[in-house]
This record gives structure tokens, sequence and C-alpha cells, in this order.
């Protein structure tokens, strides 16, 4: 009888043993091999993803640098406010977003130059909050799904925010970003509709806002583009909607060929050395 209802005891309290954190946390002071909590938590963003629940939370609450990692499942990433909570890499991704619902915040990725992406995507729903991307030798988010990008800055980049489908129709949104020092802002290809509002692209070497092949759509609204290579461009059988935007001081305003190009006509394309280049269909929006 003892036997059986100490068994019955440790039964009951292997589901509060084997119980994952609804919030994990992590230090540059802590250990992997920590439980992940506040009071004793890990050195590594993997470690603590491990240890979380789905829909939970993964904490870094002090400054300093951290190693790349791999998100499997619903959860949201972030630095506390006022902490740098760097994600730095030398090769490769920084972050992979494999599967779930994601939110990453109040992070500074960094691929010193030589790191392929900052992050690469195949979620339903990525959110980017308050981040900063730069020093990636390809892409700051590779994104074949659903992506939102607010208040964050791309720097040092081949493109800032790429994305692309060839089966499925993929949407887009960045509000309040800048773009800057890079061959490229955003781009959107094939299935991917991108809208973007409220954001700068400076200083960029190539085309900066891009829309590529029958079935990508770019919707800019409020936006500035300046001092670069080409403000706006297409590859053909995209449609570009731009409103209330500026496009000045660079080479070419806007390059088009055998697009569709919808304009409210309050935009200011002036200041730039060709400010329209090639053959565009202007329709107007009311």
């Amino acid at each position: 009888m003892i036997a059986r209802r100490l068994a019955l005891f440790v039964f009951a309290l292997a589901p509060v043993a084997l119980a994952q954190n609804n919030r994990s946390v992590v230090s540059v002071n802590g250990l992997d091999t920590n439980p992940c909590t506040a009071a004793s938590p890990c050195r590594s963003f993997q470690a603590a993803l491990n240890n979380t629940n789905a829909g939970g939370e993964v904490i870094a609450i002090n400054s300093g640098g951290f190693a790349s990692f791999s998100v499997n499942g619903d959860v949201t990433v972030l630095g506390a406010p006022g902490v740098y909570a760097g994600v730095t890499v030398s090769m490769g991704t920084a972050i992979s977003v494999v599967s779930g619902s994601v939110t990453l915040r109040n992070l500074v990725i960094n691929g010193l130059g030589t790191a392929t992406s900052g992050i690469q995507t195949q979620v339903q729903n990525l959110d980017i909050e308050n981040c900063t991307i730069e020093n990636f030798t390809s892409f700051g988010i590779n994104a074949f799904n659903n992506v939102r990008v607010s208040d964050s800055i791309f720097r040092n980049l081949n493109v800032g925010v790429w994305m692309d489908n060839t089966v499925l129709t993929i949407h887009g949104t960045i509000v309040n970003s800048q773009f800057m020092d890079s061959a490229g802002a955003a781009t959107a290809l094939r299935g991917a509709t991108l809208t973007i509002r409220n954001s700068v692209a400076h200083n960029i070497t190539g085309g900066a806002f891009n829309a590529g092949w029958t079935g990508a759509v770019l919707n800019m609204d409020s936006c500035t583009v300046t001092n670069g290579l080409i403000g706006v461009s297409e590859a053909g059988g995209a449609t570009i909607r731009v409103g209330n935007s500026l496009i000045t001081g660079n080479s070419t305003g806007i390059d088009a060929t055998a697009t569709t190009w919808e304009s409210w006509g309050d935009n200011e394309i002036r200041g730039n050395t060709t400010d329209t280049k090639g053959t565009r269909v202007l329709v107007s929006m009311q």
C-alpha cells in the first residue's frame, strides 16, 4: 500500500517536473543548464526557446551578445526595454523562423559583414518590431510567407526585405522604418504583395523599392526615397501604387517598363538626374 501511494505521488508530480516556462529569461551571466527563469536564467536564446511553452516569451534581461537561434512554434523573443540584445553571427543566418506565429522585438541583429541573412522565415506570420538588422551579405529579412515590420532599421545589406513565393500569395507590411547604405531596400516578387508606409530609403546603390514579374504588387504611401541610384523600379508585369511620396536626389526617380503604375497624383518626383524612365501605364486612383 505504501509503495502504491508513493508511485501515485511520483506520477502526480511528473507533469509539474516536465512543465516548461510561460516566460523564459536569458542573461549574459546565465547558464544553459539552468531552468531559464528570472532567478536562474539561461545563456542562449536557443536554450530558453527549448524551455518555453507555446505562446510564451523569451526575454533578454541585460545587455550583451547572443548566438544565432532557430524558432519552432508560437513565441515572442525580445530584449527588455533599455537592454541591448545583440544577435551576432559571422556566417549563415542569424535567426531561422521555421514554424509558428512569431514576434521578434527590440533586437540588434548583426552579420559582421560576412554572414548571409539576418532573418529567414517560412511561417505564416512573422512580426518584426523595433529591430536593427545590419551587415549581412544578402538579406536583412528573407521571407517566403507573411511578414510585418514596424519601427525598424536596415543598414549595410544587399536587400533589406526580400519577399518571394512562386506558389502562394503572400503579404508584407513595412511601417515607420528606415533603409540605408544598402544595394536595395525592399523587393516584392511574383506572389508577394508588399505595402510600405511612412518609411525612408537613403543612399541605396541599386533599386530602392522594387517589384518584379506578374503577380507582384508594391504599394507605397508617405515614403521618401533619396540620394540613391533608382528610387522605384520593376522587372515587368508588376503593379506599383504610389501615393503622397517624395522621390528626389536619385540618379533615376522611377524606372519602369511594361508595368502598371497607379498614382493619386500627389507624389513629388523631382530633383532626380532623370525623374522618370521607361514605358509606364499610368492609372489615376480616386
